[in-house]
């Protein structure tokens, strides 16, 4: 694997708070990389100091295997926070500026960015009256308008809806199968990023508590029996006391998962109704990566 993206102890402080804490990322050419964290744990101030917009306290960063410069710049495309344009032009006219700015010759350019991102049957409408996706789409033609080897994205399906998210989904993939561009993008939003990840990094707080290829991880999350009760607190010593599971963890909405003793479900739903625990549900389940996360966050009380 050719590696694209590295930091090397990159910290970064604002007076007494570490925003960023040693990082160590490594992004592989060809990855969707999905960059996670809570709001306000460092994955902007991450991404900022990538792209050179503000300077390390200490560590540095390597793009395409050397420090960054114009030539390494030239070759990313980049969408932080609320994509900019002009209000009183038209997309078409917001492209064409930044195809002058950016000292591409081709003619098509803009035509090819447009298609691209479906924003053809758009280009004459005003940057001024588009829709959060649109203009977030915009964004991203600008981003894709001389063709970067790498796009990297903050929160890029911030303040969409359903639908929105979906088609910003659907084009980085594209993107990515198609045009065979390297993605990095931070996000909060786990459901997302397990569709579109193949390589997650999980910070918290401004350290990297784990970098893992998405296949990998699936293999690695766990089968469990998920019941919900009428009394956690009791269940679990009856778990303990009676039935001898310590592998479990409590979870919101009165709900247990027990990782061990999968074939005894039956024998367990038994032993609680007996001990006056109404089971109001009982399945079989998988670990998720938002499992993962609030386990490595420790969001979620484990008993293992």
């Amino acid at each position: 694997m050719e590696p694209i993206i590295r930091t090397y102890n990159l910290s970064k402080q604002y007076g007494t708070h570490l925003a960023v804490k040693n990082l160590n990322l490594n992004v592989n050419r060809g990855d969707i990389y999905g960059f996670l964290g809570r709001n306000g744990a460092g994955k902007s101030t991450t991404i900022r100091l990538i792209l050179s917009l503000i300077k390390p306290t200490s560590g540095y960063v390597e793009l395409f295997n050397e420090k960054p410069g114009i030539q390494s710049f030239a070759r990313i495309g980049s969408l932080v926070e609320t994509p900019g344009a002009y209000p009183n032009l038209s997309i078409k006219e917001n492209l064409e500026i930044q195809r002058q700015l950016l000292g591409i010759n081709s003619p098509i350019a803009v035509t090819e960015t447009l298609d691209l991102v479906n924003l053809t049957k758009d280009e004459d409408k005003k940057a001024s009256t588009l829709s959060t996706g649109t203009l977030q789409r915009l964004g991203l033609a600008r981003a894709l308008l001389h063709k970067p080897e790498i796009l990297i994205l903050d929160e890029p399906t911030n303040g969409l809806d359903p639908a929105g998210i979906k088609e910003i989904r659907l084009l980085l993939k594209r993107l990515s199968e198609d045009r065979k561009i390297t993605i990095f993008m931070s996000s909060h939003i786990l459901a997302e990023i397990q569709q579109l990840a193949t390589r997650i990094g999980i910070i918290h707080r401004g350290e990297l508590l784990e970098e893992i290829d998405y296949e990998e991880l699936k293999r690695k999350n766990r089968t469990y029996l998920e019941f919900k009760v009428s009394n956690p607190v009791r269940t679990t010593w009856i778990l303990e006391e009676k039935l001898q599971i310590k592998d479990y963890s409590v979870h919101e909405e009165n709900t247990i998962r027990i990782y061990s003793h999968l074939e005894n479900s039956s024998t367990i739903n038994r032993i609680l109704v007996t001990e006056n625990i109404d089971v109001s549900s009982i399945f079989l389940n998988e670990d998720n990566l938002e499992d993962h996360f609030l386990k490595l966050t420790s969001e979620v009380k484990n008993h293992a």
